[in-house]
């Protein structure tokens, strides 16, 4: 069984903004969406976590027990384009 979890929202997503391999820290809706991936997912027997090592990421796969780190999961970089409002 294979199940991909996004993070849960970041400073930089609230703000509609460019986040890319930025490391933005979590809001406390992401807080709260990661309480909730955590409920929703307790009926599930333990299965290896990675994550992306960026903070985001990790404390969110942290939710579901002990992540490891893979740099191949790094979110891609935008260049100049992170910090910019999405649109």
């Amino acid at each position: 069984m294979i199940i991909l979890v996004r993070h849960a929202e970041c400073l930089h997503n609230a703000r509609g903004l460019v986040v890319g391999a930025l490391d933005s820290p979590l809001t406390p809706r992401g807080w709260a969406q990661i309480d909730a991936l955590k409920s929703s997912l307790s009926r599930i027997e333990s299965l290896p976590v990675y994550s992306s090592p960026l903070t985001r990421a990790t404390e969110t796969a942290a939710c579901l027990g002990h992540a490891k780190q893979d740099a191949r999961l790094r979110e891609k970089s935008f260049g100049g384009f992170e910090n910019l409002p999405v649109e």
